[in-house]
């Protein structure tokens, strides 16, 4: 029985892992959207008014900070990826595993 719950909660997890996956990658595309943004901003007010450095100063620090988060969704993306290739090789010999069972027993069963 604890065998079975054990399945049970590990094909629950599939899915969740999938889901956020999607965010966390729409997550990442977004802030390069922004990132793109405040990289056009920046060069609009440098080449317009190079004497705004207080703007410039700002612009600058709002995209450092918005690099970090997509560095640290990054990492968090590629942890997810690490526990769903973790998933799937468990699941894939859990399959072979139990294949193999199910023919010994067979054979076991016919021949005994």
């Amino acid at each position: 029985m604890a065998d079975a719950k054990k399945v049970l909660a590990d094909a629950k997890q599939k899915p969740v892992l999938l889901e956020r996956i999607a965010l966390l990658t729409d997550d990442i595309r977004l802030l390069n959207q922004r990132i793109a943004v405040k990289d056009s901003l920046i060069t609009v007010y440098v080449a317009r008014d190079g004497n705004n450095q207080a703007m410039i100063k700002a612009l600058e620090d709002q995209k450092a900070i918005m690099q970090e988060q997509r560095k640290l969704f990054e990492d968090q993306l590629a942890g997810y990826e690490k526990l769903l290739r973790k998933y799937k090789r468990k699941q894939r010999w859990t399959a072979i595993g139990g294949t193999i069972t199910t023919a010994a027993a067979l054979y076991l069963f016919i021949t005994k």
